[in-house]
């Protein structure tokens, strides 16, 4: 449940609207221990805005996987808004991070009412940790019985960042706040550095920062085009003076900009500025993803080696020779994946009536940062058929290691191929390249780097500039030198 509810943040934290100032505090309640607070706005949130706003700030197109919230979020806040539910909290605090357990608080006059729709929302959800619905005479809390038990004894609750400042932001569509006690502050401060390693040429101190800044909060205002703010309220205007003397400098650099308003620094970023530095940001870590989940393939291929003295076959065929299922199918059960290997019907093509409904199915390993269309079973991970790959006449035969007499390390197994050249995974089709010279352009494509996984089971980026001989790669017994 929670990983959902993690992609639900991620898609609230973009989300528009304009409210008013509720001005009302969930102080009662609150998680003493609490070191973030989420404010969502239900009353006035306009969603088609959100998917408007969110619409190329990630990349040219809005990702499938926010596209696919869109429903059960439309729903779950038309459902909320019926029972009168203006606002959501969620809370979260440090000591629960080994659970990662989020409080989520409803304010309500009816929450008998208010707990309906949460109750049909976790219905649809699998449920992975062990939360549970909680009801006061003010609220309906899902909560940890550990975190639901502090939120209603309020022991040891101490001035905090978060506490003091968290109401000052409900003006918002969305806010943020991110505070510490005084004393975990002041503990802090005594322990982090005065400047910055020499490595990172900022002129900032961590020291200094910390002992200033009570909280953090990032906020939206709704209004278009897409903008946030990141507001560091400071123990006094002093305090704030130094901190935007430490930032300001840096802030603008980076085309954002600052602001100093009695104990508070305001930072805004409008969408062009939020696009360039996310755009990077979401690419990295695409592309971590893609070479993780070669990594796992990779592994399963060993793994059927092992067991059968072999690779998978490229693809099976029926009696009469034709194709049957490819070899991603044969690597399930060493990707625990074995209830889906289970389901297919081996002695049956790709697209049978029965496989076929298979499809949708698709294991996340086979995803990559350019085919991130899990629903429709979509892969560029393929093997490469060329002339004198491995993989030739491959229909129902186990490639050995033995077999590759130029070096694992210098063979390549499978590739991360053009995006345009994806096929659906059950599918026995990879990426033939009938003429040598053409391989460049087929297995590049418009791009400047080719992820590769090796049978020696490195993943590793081939570059335009290192492939002056392809081929070499693709070849088992070519004797070819790929230096």
């Amino acid at each position: 449940m929670l990983k959902q509810f993690h992609s639900l943040l991620a898609v609230l934290t973009l989300m528009l609207g304009s409210t008013p100032a509720y001005g009302a505090t969930i102080d009662d309640i609150l998680d003493p221990n609490a070191n973030l607070l989420a404010r969502i706005d239900v009353e006035h949130l306009d969603w088609p805005s959100v998917m408007e706003s969110v619409g190329g700030l990630f990349g040219e197109t809005t990702p499938d996987s926010i596209q696919a919230l869109q429903k059960p979020i439309d729903d779950f806040l038309k459902a909320l808004r019926k029972v009168d539910v203006r606002e959501i909290y969620v809370s979260f605090a440090l000591q629960d991070a080994s659970r990662m357990a989020l409080a989520i608080i409803v304010p309500s006059n009816s929450p008998a009412k208010a707990r309906l729709p949460i109750e049909e929302m976790l219905s649809s959800i699998p449920v992975v940790a062990d939360l549970s619905i909680h009801t006061t005479a003010n609220y309906v809390v899902l909560a940890h019985d550990a975190t639901w038990q502090r939120m209603l004894q309020q022991v040891s609750t101490s001035p905090s960042g978060l506490r003091k400042h968290y109401v000052e932001h409900q003006n918002n569509g969305l806010s943020i706040t991110i505070g510490w006690s005084n004393e975990l502050r002041a503990e802090v401060a005594e322990i982090w550095p005065q400047e910055l390693p020499p490595p990172i040429n900022i002129p900032l101190s961590p020291k200094a920062l910390v002992r200033d800044i009570e909280s953090l909060t990032l906020t939206c205002d709704g209004k278009a085009p897409l903008q946030l703010q990141v507001v560091a309220d400071c123990e006094s205007p002093a305090a704030a003076e130094r901190v935007y003397a430490y930032l300001s400098t840096i802030i603008l650099s980076q085309g954002m900009d600052i602001q100093h308003q009695s104990s508070s620094v305001i930072v805004t970023a409008a969408k062009p500025t939020l696009t360039r530095f996310l755009r990077p940001l979401v690419a990295n870590q695409e592309s971590t993803n893609t070479s993780n989940n070669m990594k796992q393939i990779i592994l399963a291929m060993h793994n059927f080696h092992e067991a059968h003295r072999g690779f998978p076959p490229r693809n099976t065929v029926d009696p009469q020779g034709n194709p049957l299922l490819s070899w991603r199918v044969f690597l399930l059960p060493y990707l625990d994946q074995l209830p889906l290997y289970n389901e297919f019907h081996l002695d049956e093509p790709w697209d049978s009536p029965h496989n076929r409904q298979l499809i949708d199915k698709m294991p996340a390993v086979f995803v990559s940062s350019q085919t991130s269309t899990a629903g429709k079973g979509l892969t560029s991970f393929q093997v490469v058929q060329c002339q004198g790959s491995p993989w030739n006449g491959g229909e129902n035969r186990l490639l050995r290691i033995q077999d590759i007499t130029d070096g694992t390390s210098n063979t390549i197994a499978f590739v991360q191929a053009p995006e345009s050249k994806s096929v659906i995974w059950t599918q026995p089709t990879d990426l033939v390249v009938s003429e040598v010279d053409n391989l460049f352009i087929e297995v590049f494509g418009p791009r400047d780097a080719l992820p590769a996984a090796y049978f020696d089971g490195s993943v590793r980026i081939l570059t335009r500039d290192q492939a002056s001989n392809l081929h070499a790669y693709f070849t088992g017994q070519g004797k070819e030198i790929t230096q």
